[in-house]
């Protein structure tokens, strides 16, 4: 993440916004992953700086908005990109023309720079302000914070910041109407601006000297200012318009290679998307042939559990006939022996009965002898 956020950095000082945005993503990236959120708080200030000298400056202050209300959410805003994000909010809002908003957010960065003793915070901040008080027509307050800042300015040595002072120093004069000392203050700017080679600034210097030498009624020193502002404008309006023309190649082939990288992606997406859908294809199959299986079994279980009730009712009543028999059999033995039983007691009363009338027979004289004795009776006592 360190590597691809001083990848970013370098690309944005050489002016390769593209490159410097594809690295601070990736570093962003492999931050949120981490969940290093002071880490991911400074990227989105480095992504807000690179939109916003890209002069896309919606996407710009929503960076910066993202890295200051993490830098709220974990308490982490006594710090210097705290206060340069705030900065450069403030310096979208002077844009805007909402200098009250600005004024606030500069003198919150401001006053977080003096914090933490940091001399370019507080050099940078003051002379936005000034700037603010200038625009708003507060000129002594603009004069006063100028003042402050040029001497921070050469206490700390940076002569392109002591060049650039001395020349909105000229312009808050020219603006009061004070021509000579505006003249001093801008060409003494004008010769620190040649001295470092600051173009923005030496077109500044003229943009000023032109007017201020008008009013001073030097036209003809007027009218050379004048042409070298143009010259200089020009020229750097070239300079931003190859830029620029650079830039739209460069997004040109970024944006193709975007394509190429999005038509792959969208290879791969319905790639994957046909071999999910394959897999979801076989595993309904599975489960739908799992599930035939299991209704089958369950079929046949309980076709068996049926099958088995069938057969336990069969057996029983089976057991009920066999039962029924035996008690058949048993009562046909009993009604048997009851009949043998009956038979010898009949026959045994016959036996008797025949026993009997044997015995009477032989007692008693037989018909015959009856017939006999009466015969000779009749004989023997004939009727008188």
């Amino acid at each position: 993440a360190i590597t691809f956020t001083m990848l970013g950095v370098t690309y944005f000082g050489l002016g390769d916004y593209l490159e410097a945005l594809k690295y601070h993503y990736a570093s962003l990236k492999i931050r949120e992953e981490l969940g290093d959120q002071k880490a991911i708080a400074a990227t989105y200030h480095n992504l807000g700086n690179v939109y916003y000298s890209q002069g896309n400056y919606e996407e710009a202050i929503k960076s910066y908005k993202t890295s200051v209300s993490i830098k709220r959410k974990i308490n982490d805003t006594l710090d210097s990109h705290y206060a340069h994000t705030l900065n450069n909010m403030a310096n979208f809002y002077e844009e805007k023309k909402d200098r009250a908003l600005a004024l606030k957010l500069y003198t919150a960065s401001w006053q977080i720079s003096q914090k933490l003793n940091d001399q370019l915070g507080i050099l940078s901040t003051r002379s936005n302000m000034g700037n603010i008080y200038l625009n708003a027509g507060d000129y002594n307050q603009a004069e006063k914070t100028y003042y402050e800042c040029l001497e921070l300015a050469e206490e700390i040595g940076d002569k392109a910041a002591v060049g650039a002072i001395y020349i909105s120093i000229g312009n808050l004069y020219l603006k009061k109407n004070k021509f000579e000392k505006a003249l001093k203050f801008v060409n003494k700017g004008f010769e620190m601006a040649l001295a470092v080679g600051s173009k923005d600034d030496i077109r500044n210097a003229f943009y000023y000297l032109w007017q201020i030498e008008e009013a001073l009624g030097n036209h003809k020193k007027s009218y050379s200012d004048f042409v070298n502002y143009l010259n200089y404008r020009d020229s750097l309006d070239n300079e931003e318009s190859r830029r620029a023309s650079v830039q739209t190649q460069m997004l040109y082939e970024f944006s193709k290679k975007e394509a190429f990288a999005k038509a792959e992606q969208d290879k791969k997406d319905l790639e994957y998307a046909a071999q999910k859908k394959h897999r979801s294809m076989i595993l309904w199959i599975s489960f739908s042939g799992l599930a035939l299986v299991l209704v089958f079994s369950l079929f046949l279980y309980n076709r068996f559990k049926i099958t088995q009730r069938q057969k336990a009712t069969i057996e029983e009543q089976k057991l009920e006939v066999d039962l029924q028999k035996d008690l058949a059999g048993k009562r046909m033995e009993i009604a048997e022996k009851q009949k043998t039983v009956i038979e010898a007691k009949q026959n045994e009363i016959l036996d008797s009965i025949i026993y009997a009338r044997r015995i009477q027979s032989s007692l008693l004289p037989s018909e015959k002898m009856i017939s006999k004795e009466l015969g000779r009776l009749k004989n023997n006592y004939p009727e008188s």
